[in-house]
């Protein structure tokens, strides 16, 4: 093989092996996105965290601090185990008065 040949051949191997390099990083990149999604908590069932009761009586423990809606974090007491926990809400379903409020828990309790 002629020396330039050998050169342009050498060339191409760089940059396949930059871009390799490349993707490989992405897949790094997106594996540990993937992972740390994994790894934060998800939204599921209400339970207690302490004693594992499902849709517990609790008794809101009031903090009296103020702040955005979407910051809120419930801090009740479970009455099956007395241990407090923190509850915070992945989303919200918002209505202008107590009736319509009812009224849906309700419906979504009748529903399970």
């Amino acid at each position: 093989m002629e020396l330039k040949s050998l050169e342009k051949l050498g060339n191409r191997l760089v940059a396949e092996v930059g871009r390799l390099a490349d993707a490989n990083e992405a897949i790094v990149k997106l594996a540990g996105e993937q992972q740390e999604m994994m790894e934060a908590p998800q939204p599921g069932p209400p339970f207690c965290p302490h004693c594992g009761q499902f849709n517990p009586v609790v008794t809101r423990v009031h903090t009296g601090d103020t702040g955005e809606l979407g910051s809120y974090v419930l801090a009740a007491k479970c009455e099956s185990c007395k241990e407090v926990m923190f509850a915070i809400p992945d989303g919200w379903t918002m209505m202008s008065d107590m009736e319509s409020a009812l009224e849906y828990l309700g419906e979504r309790k009748g529903g399970q």
